[in-house]
């Protein structure tokens, strides 16, 4: 289970869209995350575009309740947040669509790949 969740920039209200992790899909390196039919909320919110200009964030948080990761910019229909942990660098890259004030989550997938290592 991944909560995926998109703040306007005003205070106000803030969609959360309950995602599963597809089945059938992953490789090493990546799993793909889905909306989740069971969920109580809808994988379609309203939120009106003009209510995310300028500086809408996007944020993921875990099973446990807790950010995975600081904020990420949010343009409205997609948006990356990236993190490092364990040696690793994680991305978690979200993809939306929108249909007039509808805003749908679609994918979000998730990569790690190897961080760099410095010379100390």
């Amino acid at each position: 289970m991944l909560l995926v969740k998109v703040a306007p920039p005003k205070p106000g209200r803030v969609v959360t869209f309950f995602m599963k992790r597809a089945q059938g899909e992953g490789a090493d390196t990546f799993v793909d995350f889905v909306p989740d039919d069971s969920a109580r909320a809808p994988a379609t919110r309203k939120l009106p575009a003009a209510a995310l200009a300028c500086g809408a964030t996007l944020r993921a948080v875990g099973e446990s309740g807790a950010d995975l990761a600081p904020p990420a910019v949010f343009d409205g229909s997609a948006g990356t947040i990236t993190w490092e942990s364990a040696g690793l660098t994680w991305r978690l890259a979200c993809d939306f669509s929108r249909d007039g004030d509808a805003l749908t989550a679609e994918v979000a997938r998730l990569t790690v790949e190897e961080a760099p290592e410095f010379d100390i």
